[in-house]
This record gives structure tokens, C-alpha cells and sequence, in this order.
């Protein structure tokens, strides 16, 4: 299933070699797409364009995003990334979706809960990432990945937002890359100390006050976000 990048490292979608329906195909049954439903795929063959600017999707799974209890606004928040990473297509902005993944239980590599959440749109192209900590860069292909793109500022939306959306947030600004939160697009769910609405704007907040690391950390709302600043 697309190119293996190593241990936990990245397997991107079907880069350069195979295009058209058959890579569509191929795509839609990697994903686990439901019957009837395929990820775009106008884009004939894909190739690495630089871009000072990524999207990162942190987490959006099935086993996350569809029992319920669901995450507070969870189909708002899908809609969100949709239209997130549609304007990155459109301007040619690289994206990358990243997978939490556990040995057994709800995470599963492979597992139907394991799998992307149905609805993201999803193209030929864009990157698949795995990862088994909070951390987005911990053993994955994640900096490498921006490397090739010549990216040094990431966009971050997904779930969950104290866990591993703050992580990468704080990592990806120690390691020197711009971070911008997609303040609406992150999401968790409800928890007996704080409401998943508080959590959100909690982190919302506080990311955007630390400083020390050097590069910028800022919280805006999703679809006001400069992907080509």
C-alpha cells in the first residue's frame, strides 16, 4: 500500500508512477472508502512542489471520529478540513494526512477504526503518514516530507486538540517550522475536568502565547488562513 518510507515512517499516495483510474482505484480501497464513494483524482500524475506552506490532518480516523460519543463538532470539523485542504490543492499546497496507530485495540494498523474518517477528501498525491506517539515527527517521515516540499511552516487541524495536536504544534516549532493552528478545524472530545469546546479554545490560546521556541505559533480560523502568505 503506496511506498513504505521505513520504520513508522511515511507511505505516500501513489507518487509519480501510477496515475489515473487505476490509481483512484487503488487509493479508494487503501483508504477503506465506502462503496461509491472515491477520493478526487483529476490530478494525472503527482509531483513534489516546493511550497514554503503544509497542511498537516492529524488524526481523523474512524475509530475517533465515528462512535459516539463523537468529538464536539465533529462534522463541522471534517467540513473544515474539507475546505482547508481543498483551497491547499487548489493553490498547490502539499497536505499530509497523519495516522495514530496502536499495536492492538481501537487503533490497529489496518483496522476498520484504524482507517482515515470516510468523508475526507482525500487526492492522488497527497501524503499518508503513521505514527504511534502524540508527537507527529517521533520515527515517522514527517520532517523528511517537508523537507522535500521545501516547506518551513505547517498548518495543523485534526484531533485531538490537547493530545496530539499540541504536541506536533510544540514539536514542529522546536524543530523551527511557523506553526499556524487552524483555530476552528481541531477538535476532542468531552471530558470530566473541561468541555471539548474549552479544550479547543484553551489550546487555542495558549499555543499562540509561547514564544521561546523562536518561530511563530498562531491560531487563526480555518478558512482565513493564508496558505500562501
Amino acid at each position: 500500500m503506496g511506498i513504505a518510507c521505513g520504520w513508522q515512517g511515511c507511505y505516500e499516495g501513489w507518487i509519480g508512477a501510477m496515475s489515473g483510474p487505476a490509481a483512484c482505484e487503488k487509493l479508494t480501497l487503501g483508504l477503506g472508502l465506502r462503496r461509491g464513494r472515491k477520493p478526487s483524482c483529476g490530478v494525472l500524475e503527482y509531483k513534489a512542489a516546493m511550497s514554503e506552506t503544509a497542511v498537516l490532518v492529524i488524526d481523523v480516523q474512524r475509530g475517533l471520529f465515528e462512535p459516539e460519543p463523537r468529538p464536539f463538532e465533529a462534522d463541522v470539523v471534517v467540513a473544515r478540513i474539507n475546505a482547508l485542504t481543498a483551497r491547499a490543492h487548489q493553490q498547490g499546497v502539499p497536505v499530509a494526512f497523519i495516522q495514530h496507530e496502536t499495536a492492538e485495540g481501537l487503533l490497529a494498523f489496518h483496522s476498520d477504526s484504524w482507517l482515515l474518517e470516510s468523508r475526507l477528501n482525500i487526492r492522488v498525491g497527497d501524503a499518508l503518514l503513521r505514527k504511534t506517539t502524540p508527537d507527529s515527527f517521533l520515527r515517522t517521515g514527517l520532517a523528511d516530507w517537508l523537507a522535500k516540499h521545501g516547506s518551513r511552516r505547517v498548518v495543523l487541524c485534526g484531533y485531538a486538540s490537547e493530545f496530539c495536536v499540541d504536541t506536533t504544534a510544540r514539536r514542529a516549532a522546536a524543530l523551527g517550522f511557523e506553526v499556524v493552528l487552524a483555530a476552528d478545524a481541531h477538535t476532542t472530545h468531552e471530558k470530566p475536568h473541561a468541555s471539548a469546546a474549552f479544550i479547543r479554545e484553551h489550546h487555542n490560546a495558549t499555543l499562540s502565547e509561547i514564544s521561546s521556541f523562536g518561530p511563530r505559533i498562531s491560531a487563526e480560523p480555518s478558512a482565513q488562513i493564508d496558505l500562501d502568505p
